[in-house]
């Protein structure tokens, strides 16, 4: 019992001291070896993430001194549009730990180049970003960056990454990329220096890392989803799910051509409660948050019309 409490001591110690000003932005700390001190995690993980790593890396590299600019980007595809990158989270190895920090910009691309390859000039940049890994921390430490003012995405990808110049004394050798086992597919990502002069993909610089730990939370900015799918053929509207429900529940909906698309609830006595769309929409399939907190439990209806279309279904909601 005596070696259990003085190893909670530890532990708590060991939290205390590293939750504290050492890390910049917002960042949090991973450490693979001695999880009992993994503090809390990177912030982008759970819903309306996407994770560009394994969470587990077995090696480290990055820009030599001799290249003045370089760029590293890793290419994300939302799975519904429109689409709000909101944070950034990075995975820096302790090995870059020395006396000075990694000073970087963020930067995100669209995918305008040859075949899709990144765009020549950034959509957005995030200047002077600062991140610190802690040298008595085996393996890395998760950063995470807000990046929320970026532009919305309404369709594609983007390259999202960072820019540093190697060469200054401070911030050459830095390591910043990792590898994962051999077996696990690249991911889409590209590497730009001043020494190549522009866009290579990542496995022609780096043949060995894979997975570059970075990782991107988001969401959908009006409630009203476009759902990255084939265009469909048919008008529907969708059962919402989960029904009964308390107090929010999603409605779905097929468009197979362009126009003017009303969606609205009504209670049982045929009173209109809620517009949750009325406006001209593209064709697709779409996905719309209904929220009935304000309402009383029992009896609803949602009716879709748009292009000669009309369809009504029932809702139950049950608090």
């Amino acid at each position: 019992m005596k070696h259990f409490n003085l190893f909670a001591i530890l532990c708590i110690i060991l939290m205390f001291f590293y939750s504290g000003n050492v890390f910049s932005q917002h960042a949090v700390s991973h450490n693979s070896k001695f999880p009992f001190i993994d503090i809390s995690g990177d912030s982008c993980v759970g819903t309306g993430s996407e994770h560009h790593d394994r969470g587990i890396f077995n090696g480290a590299g990055g820009w030599s001194s001799q290249v003045t600019e370089g760029r590293i980007v890793l290419k994300f595809t939302p799975s519904i549009y429109p689409w709000k990158y909101e944070r950034l989270c990075i995975a820096f190895t302790s090995l870059m730990a020395m006396a000075d920090s990694l000073q970087f910009d963020i930067v995100i691309y669209d995918t305008s180049g040859t075949s899709g390859i990144p765009g020549t000039t950034p959509v957005f940049t995030l200047p002077n970003q600062v991140a610190r890994p802690i040298s008595g921390l085996p393996e890395y430490s998760w950063f995470s960056f807000d990046i929320s003012a970026s532009p919305q995405l309404n369709n594609g990808s983007y390259y999202i990454g960072i820019k540093y110049d190697a060469s200054q004394a401070s911030q050459g050798e830095k390591y910043i990329l990792f590898d994962c086992d051999t077996a696990y597919s690249l991911w889409p990502g590209y590497g730009w220096s001043s020494q190549i002069g522009q866009w290579a993909e990542a496995q022609t610089v780096w043949p060995l890392y894979r997975c570059f730990g970075m990782r991107t939370m988001g969401s959908s900015p009006n409630g009203i989803t476009n759902i990255n799918a084939p265009i469909p053929v048919n008008y529907n509207l969708k059962q919402n799910f989960p029904n009964p429900f308390n107090p929010v529940t999603k409605i779905s909906f097929d468009i197979p051509k362009s126009g003017l698309v009303t969606l609205k609830v009504y209670n049982i006595l045929g009173t209109e409660i809620a517009t949750l769309v009325n406006e001209v929409k593209n064709p697709g399939s779409y996905l719309v948050d209904f929220n009935a907190s304000a309402l009383s439990s029992g009896v609803y209806f949602y009716k879709m019309e748009t292009g000669g279309f009309s369809a009504v279904k029932r809702m139950v909601l049950v608090k």
